[in-house]
């Protein structure tokens, strides 16, 4: 399993080994207030949530995401506050792998 590593100006999320999870760094990254970094690999997700702003940022084709289900995997971006918006969501550099999965 990956690795989260808290720096001063932003958080990684890589292959190295840890229990951590992506939605975990996620997570972190929104309650830090700073960009969230994914080092290059394949990571498999069933889904994530995203219920703030934050920047999710990779080197471009260095990360695919994947479904670990047998079905598609989600991203729901949802503020936990009713009729609140979230704006400044950025997802750069990532390819997201649906696998030809049902949903």
């Amino acid at each position: 399993m990956p690795k989260i590593e808290i720096q001063s100006d932003l958080i990684v999320y890589s292959t190295a080994a840890g229990t951590d999870t992506l939605q975990a760094a996620i997570n972190q990254a929104i309650a830090a207030q700073k960009p969230l970094y994914i080092g290059p690999g394949s990571y498999s997700v069933t889904s994530l949530r995203i219920d703030d702003k934050v920047k999710i940022f990779a080197m471009k084709g260095s990360v695919t995401i994947t479904s670990s289900g047998a079905n598609c995997f989600y991203i729901t971006v949802q503020s936990g506050v009713s009729g609140s918006r979230i704006s400044d969501v950025t997802i750069e550099g990532i390819n997201l792998d649906g696998e030809n999965k049902s949903a």
